[in-house]
This record gives C-alpha cells, sequence and structure tokens, in this order.
C-alpha cells in the first residue's frame, strides 16, 4: 500500500514538474460571415391561382443587407425539402438551385390528395461566388416546417 502511495505522488511530482504548454490563441474561422445568413425564412398557401384542391406554397427569406449593402458573396440559394412520412427518418433532398430569395413550389408530393394534410419541411443554404477558386457554403437557415391541410 505504502509503494503505490509514493508511486502516486511521484507521477504526481513528475506531471507537476514538466508543466503545461504555453497558452495558445485561438483564431477565428477564416471563413465565417463570408456568406450571408438566411433571415426570416416563411412561407405562405396558396391555392386561388389553380385549381382548388391544388396548392402553391411560396418560400420567401432574406439576408442582412445591412451587412452585405452592395455585392453580397451570393451565387445561389439551395432550397432543400423533405415530406414528412410516418417514418422518423428524414433526408433532405435538393430541390432547386434559384438566384433571388424566394420559391415556388407546387409539386405533387406536397399535395394532400388522399391525406387530410401534409407536413413538408423545408431548409436554405446560401451557395457563395467562386473567389480564388475557393467557395463558400454559408450556415444553413432553420427548418421551417409547414402544415399544407386539405380543403
Amino acid at each position: 500500500m505504502k509503494k503505490n502511495v509514493y508511486i502516486i505522488i511521484a507521477l504526481l511530482s513528475i506531471i507537476f514538474s514538466v508543466g503545461c504548454d504555453e497558452e495558445r490563441v485561438v483564431t477565428a474561422n477564416t471563413h465565417d460571415e463570408r456568406v450571408p445568413e438566411v433571415t426570416a425564412l416563411s412561407a405562405s398557401i396558396d391555392s386561388s391561382i389553380s385549381t382548388p384542391s391544388k396548392f402553391i406554397l411560396r418560400l420567401l427569406w432574406g439576408y442582412d443587407t445591412l451587412r452585405y449593402p452592395i455585392a453580397p458573396n451570393i451565387k445561389n440559394w439551395e432550397v432543400y425539402r423533405v415530406v414528412a412520412s410516418d417514418t422518423l427518418t428524414y433526408k433532405f433532398q435538393l430541390q432547386k438551385f434559384v438566384q433571388i430569395p424566394f420559391y415556388a413550389d407546387s409539386s405533387i408530393s406536397i399535395q394532400p390528395a388522399g391525406r387530410d394534410s401534409v407536413v413538408v419541411l423545408y431548409r436554405i443554404i446560401p451557395i457563395g461566388n467562386v473567389v480564388e477558386n475557393i467557395q463558400f457554403t454559408g450556415k444553413p437557415s432553420d427548418i421551417l416546417r409547414v402544415v399544407i391541410h386539405k380543403k
């Protein structure tokens, strides 16, 4: 027992005598804030344009125009969608690259044909321009959950 105590004391004295490395300065990521973040993602459902049983879902979003007033580093926006089913595993699928912060979705998969309602999840990812052979991807938006009820 005494031998174990001496070994522990010896190991602790070695650890404390060696000491720690100098404090390292953590530098910020160089890619942060190179592409504007998605803000104010919202959806509206319009059934007046087509037949009463078909819907057009319009997504609108923006970015901080005060921070990026003149040429924001945006090549396009990736719109991802998943139609929620009975399973708990969701896989977002790329829908479209859009140039302006607007997307209209009238896909047959979001039409509640045989069901009372459909739950659709959306996510937007900003994609930056290619500058010096580097293309930055922005922070994904929060997930927008939209419930479409059958009329």
